[in-house]
């Protein structure tokens, strides 16, 4: 019964740990990630504004575009997540676009793996900047390695602890069920060492050795009626 009892009070205790665990992973992998696509769609809007300064328009419907050094830095020479821009013009014709390989779908259609960012030009335009944002998910992906593995070391190491700590928290109890083994045998001197008794057990410790103190008298004076009777 006591390793049983001790058993489920360490189950519970991982079962609660592991859900605090979970949810505090979790909390920590998703903000983590919100944070960094906030990053992200900031990054892409500052740029977008950029080409949009950038954006004059000139004779028969046609734009000029010049980016500024950081922002062509930005487009054509940044070696991870690879940004682009698009421009459309009012009627939806291509204007420009910073990767001619790159299929790019309309604004609303973005595909998978990447983030985007629309603004509408004063002039009637509309420019598109995004990147692909794989390197993230390999981040978050890392993270969630990262925490998963910190959450298993400690629901592990914490287990192990439980187990230790139920087993002190519950020795008093075995020295009480021996002590009152050993009184069934026939030990009428035996007793409970209250000194070693956590607190919350004392008071039992204590009224069970006033028992077996009640108890051996009982005992003693029914052996002496009997030898007083048997000398009679």
């Amino acid at each position: 019964m006591r390793e049983s009892l001790r058993a489920r009070l360490v189950l519970w205790y991982g079962l609660v740990l592991t859900l605090v665990v979970v949810l505090y992973g979790g909390a920590v992998v998703y903000q983590s990630w919100r944070s960094m696509v906030a990053g992200v769609d900031a990054e892409l809007e500052a740029y977008a504004r950029e080409v949009n300064n950038a954006l004059k328009p000139v004779d028969g419907g046609r734009f000029d575009l010049e980016l500024p050094p950081d922002a062509a830095t930005y487009f054509f020479k940044r070696e991870g997540g690879r940004p682009y821009y698009i421009i459309w013009s009012q009627r939806g014709e291509l204007v420009d676009q910073s990767d001619p390989d790159l299929q790019v779908g309309r604004p609303g259609n973005t595909a998978a793996g990447r983030r985007e960012v629309v603004l509408q030009v004063a002039s009637g335009a509309t420019v598109l900047v995004g990147r692909d944002i794989s390197d993230l998910r390999r981040g978050q992906w890392s993270l969630f390695l990262n925490v998963a593995l910190a959450g298993i070391a400690t629901l592990f190491v914490a287990i192990f602890g439980g187990w230790f700590v139920a087993g002190r928290a519950l020795a008093p109890i075995k020295r009480i069920s021996h002590t009152a083994r050993a009184m069934s045998d026939g030990d009428l001197n035996a007793r409970i060492a209250v000194e070693h008794t956590d607190s919350e057990l004392e008071q039992v410790a204590s009224t069970l050795n006033d028992a077996f103190d009640r108890l051996r008298l009982a005992v003693e004076q029914e052996r002496r009626f009997i030898a007083d009777a048997s000398h009679e």
